[in-house]
Protein backbone atom coordinates (compact mmCIF):
# COMPACT_ATOMS: atom_id res chain seq x y z
CA UNK A 1 0.00 0.00 0.00
CA UNK A 2 1.03 3.73 -0.87
CA UNK A 3 -0.41 6.64 0.80
CA UNK A 4 0.26 10.10 -0.86
CA UNK A 5 1.03 13.05 1.24
CA UNK A 6 0.24 16.64 -0.56
CA UNK A 7 2.09 20.01 0.34
CA UNK A 8 0.98 23.29 -0.45
CA UNK A 9 4.64 24.07 -0.45
CA UNK A 10 7.17 23.00 -3.24
CA UNK A 11 10.60 21.98 -3.74
CA UNK A 12 13.64 23.59 -4.07
CA UNK A 13 16.58 22.29 -6.57
CA UNK A 14 17.44 19.31 -4.53
CA UNK A 15 16.19 15.45 -4.84
CA UNK A 16 14.13 15.22 -1.47
CA UNK A 17 11.64 17.61 -0.63
CA UNK A 18 12.95 18.23 2.87
CA UNK A 19 10.03 18.62 5.37
CA UNK A 20 8.43 14.94 3.58
CA UNK A 21 12.32 13.65 4.31
CA UNK A 22 11.75 14.94 7.97
CA UNK A 23 8.04 13.40 8.44
CA UNK A 24 9.36 10.03 7.13
CA UNK A 25 12.18 10.23 9.58
CA UNK A 26 9.60 10.72 12.52
CA UNK A 27 7.62 7.95 11.53
CA UNK A 28 10.53 5.28 11.39
CA UNK A 29 11.83 6.67 14.64
CA UNK A 30 8.13 5.37 15.87
CA UNK A 31 8.06 2.46 13.91
CA UNK A 32 11.59 1.58 13.83
CA UNK A 33 10.98 0.84 10.25
CA UNK A 34 13.60 0.54 7.53
CA UNK A 35 14.06 3.62 5.38
CA UNK A 36 13.24 2.18 2.08
CA UNK A 37 10.44 0.36 3.37
CA UNK A 38 9.13 3.82 4.64
CA UNK A 39 9.79 6.11 1.67
CA UNK A 40 8.06 3.62 -0.48
CA UNK A 41 4.91 3.75 1.54
CA UNK A 42 4.80 7.59 1.68
CA UNK A 43 5.06 9.13 -1.48
CA UNK A 44 5.22 12.98 -1.85
CA UNK A 45 3.20 15.93 -4.20
CA UNK A 46 4.36 19.23 -3.87
CA UNK A 47 1.32 21.61 -5.10
CA UNK A 48 3.51 24.68 -5.10
CA UNK A 49 0.88 26.92 -3.84
CA UNK A 50 -2.36 26.38 -1.21
CA UNK A 51 -4.70 27.11 -4.42
CA UNK A 52 -3.61 24.16 -6.13
CA UNK A 53 -4.02 22.14 -3.24
CA UNK A 54 -7.09 23.10 -2.47
CA UNK A 55 -8.02 22.43 -6.28
CA UNK A 56 -6.71 19.06 -5.70
CA UNK A 57 -8.47 18.32 -2.46
CA UNK A 58 -11.62 18.75 -4.30
CA UNK A 59 -11.41 17.54 -7.82
CA UNK A 60 -8.13 15.50 -8.48
CA UNK A 61 -8.07 12.83 -5.31
CA UNK A 62 -9.06 9.56 -7.11
CA UNK A 63 -6.30 9.99 -9.67
CA UNK A 64 -3.76 10.94 -6.82
CA UNK A 65 -4.77 7.72 -4.83
CA UNK A 66 -2.98 5.01 -4.98
CA UNK A 67 -5.63 2.09 -4.80
CA UNK A 68 -7.91 3.52 -2.89
CA UNK A 69 -5.87 4.30 -0.14
CA UNK A 70 -6.36 7.46 1.91
CA UNK A 71 -4.50 10.77 0.79
CA UNK A 72 -2.86 13.15 3.49
CA UNK A 73 -3.27 16.93 2.55
CA UNK A 74 -0.89 19.64 4.86
CA UNK A 75 -2.22 23.09 4.78
CA UNK A 76 -0.56 25.36 6.74
CA UNK A 77 -3.18 26.89 9.05
CA UNK A 78 -1.95 30.15 9.37
CA UNK A 79 -3.17 31.46 5.39
CA UNK A 80 -5.90 28.42 4.57
CA UNK A 81 -8.93 30.74 6.45
CA UNK A 82 -8.20 33.54 4.37
CA UNK A 83 -8.04 30.95 0.83
CA UNK A 84 -11.36 29.72 1.74
CA UNK A 85 -13.11 33.17 2.70
CA UNK A 86 -13.57 31.83 6.63
CA UNK A 87 -13.23 34.09 9.22
CA UNK A 88 -9.79 33.76 11.26
CA UNK A 89 -11.31 32.44 14.19
CA UNK A 90 -12.65 29.60 12.27
CA UNK A 91 -12.50 26.24 14.23
CA UNK A 92 -10.31 23.53 12.20
CA UNK A 93 -13.73 21.25 12.10
CA UNK A 94 -15.02 23.95 9.85
CA UNK A 95 -11.84 24.29 8.04
CA UNK A 96 -11.56 20.62 7.06
CA UNK A 97 -15.46 20.83 6.13
CA UNK A 98 -14.72 23.49 3.85
CA UNK A 99 -11.84 22.40 2.00
CA UNK A 100 -13.96 19.10 1.90
CA UNK A 101 -17.26 21.42 -0.30
CA UNK A 102 -17.80 19.82 -3.48
CA UNK A 103 -15.51 16.26 -3.48
CA UNK A 104 -18.22 14.00 -4.39
CA UNK A 105 -15.64 10.32 -4.54
CA UNK A 106 -15.49 8.54 -1.39
CA UNK A 107 -11.56 8.32 -1.48
CA UNK A 108 -10.17 8.82 2.17
CA UNK A 109 -8.53 12.52 2.21
CA UNK A 110 -7.24 13.55 5.69
CA UNK A 111 -7.00 17.20 5.90
CA UNK A 112 -3.54 18.38 8.17
CA UNK A 113 -3.74 22.07 9.44
CA UNK A 114 0.13 22.35 9.96
CA UNK A 115 0.32 25.19 12.95
CA UNK A 116 0.75 27.59 12.21
CA UNK A 117 3.09 26.81 8.70
CA UNK A 118 6.36 25.46 7.49
CA UNK A 119 8.21 28.13 9.25
CA UNK A 120 7.64 27.26 12.46
CA UNK A 121 8.77 23.70 12.04
CA UNK A 122 12.13 25.32 10.62
CA UNK A 123 11.65 27.39 14.29
CA UNK A 124 11.53 24.43 16.22
CA UNK A 125 14.21 23.14 14.21
CA UNK A 126 16.18 25.94 15.34
CA UNK A 127 14.95 25.66 18.95
CA UNK A 128 15.77 21.64 19.24
CA UNK A 129 19.38 21.91 17.37
CA UNK A 130 22.26 22.26 19.50
CA UNK A 131 24.70 22.94 16.24
CA UNK A 132 21.95 24.65 13.93
CA UNK A 133 23.39 27.13 11.58
CA UNK A 134 21.72 30.27 12.38
CA UNK A 135 22.80 31.97 8.97
CA UNK A 136 20.60 28.85 7.16
CA UNK A 137 17.62 29.30 9.65
CA UNK A 138 17.49 32.74 8.80
CA UNK A 139 17.85 31.71 5.08
CA UNK A 140 15.08 29.32 5.27
CA UNK A 141 12.63 31.08 7.95
CA UNK A 142 13.07 34.73 7.10
CA UNK A 143 14.02 34.89 3.28
CA UNK A 144 12.35 31.16 2.54
CA UNK A 145 14.56 29.74 0.51
CA UNK A 146 14.01 26.51 -0.76
CA UNK A 147 17.40 25.05 -0.54
CA UNK A 148 18.15 26.38 2.94
CA UNK A 149 14.40 24.86 4.30
CA UNK A 150 15.47 20.99 2.56
CA UNK A 151 18.74 21.48 3.89
CA UNK A 152 17.79 21.94 7.35
CA UNK A 153 15.17 19.37 7.08
CA UNK A 154 17.38 16.91 6.10
CA UNK A 155 19.89 17.62 8.93
CA UNK A 156 17.18 16.80 11.60
CA UNK A 157 16.30 13.79 9.59
CA UNK A 158 19.12 12.76 9.72
CA UNK A 159 20.51 13.23 13.43
CA UNK A 160 21.80 9.92 14.90
CA UNK A 161 19.74 10.24 17.73
CA UNK A 162 15.56 11.02 17.49
CA UNK A 163 16.34 13.69 20.42
CA UNK A 164 15.76 16.68 18.28
CA UNK A 165 13.22 15.24 16.35
CA UNK A 166 10.56 14.13 19.39
CA UNK A 167 11.45 18.32 20.33
CA UNK A 168 10.18 19.43 17.04
CA UNK A 169 7.33 17.27 17.47
CA UNK A 170 6.30 18.22 21.16
CA UNK A 171 6.79 21.75 19.65
CA UNK A 172 4.45 21.12 16.83
CA UNK A 173 1.50 19.28 18.05
CA UNK A 174 -0.50 19.14 14.59
CA UNK A 175 3.22 17.65 12.89
CA UNK A 176 2.94 14.76 15.90
CA UNK A 177 -0.69 14.31 15.30
CA UNK A 178 -0.17 13.45 11.68
CA UNK A 179 2.85 11.24 12.02
CA UNK A 180 1.22 9.34 14.52
CA UNK A 181 -1.50 9.37 11.58
CA UNK A 182 0.79 7.95 9.46
CA UNK A 183 2.11 5.55 11.89
CA UNK A 184 -1.35 4.23 12.37
CA UNK A 185 -1.39 3.70 8.68
CA UNK A 186 1.34 2.29 8.47
CA UNK A 187 2.03 -0.38 11.13
CA UNK A 188 0.38 -3.20 9.07
CA UNK A 189 1.70 -2.66 6.10
CA UNK A 190 5.02 -2.51 7.45
CA UNK A 191 4.91 -5.08 10.00
CA UNK A 192 4.19 -7.33 6.70
CA UNK A 193 6.68 -9.89 5.20
CA UNK A 194 8.25 -8.15 2.05
CA UNK A 195 7.65 -10.15 -1.57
Amino acid sequence: MTFTVLYEDKRGPTTEFGLHRFIIACVIDVLNGEYHRVKACLVDHQCKVDSKLLTKCRQDIPDISRAGCPVIAVFDNDRIRRLLRLPSNAADAAVRAEILRGKTDATPLCIVLLKENTESVLRAIGNCSQDIDLEMLAKAVDRKELIARDILFRQAAKAKTRTVRDCVLDANPSLKEMVDGLCHLLSAVLQAPMN
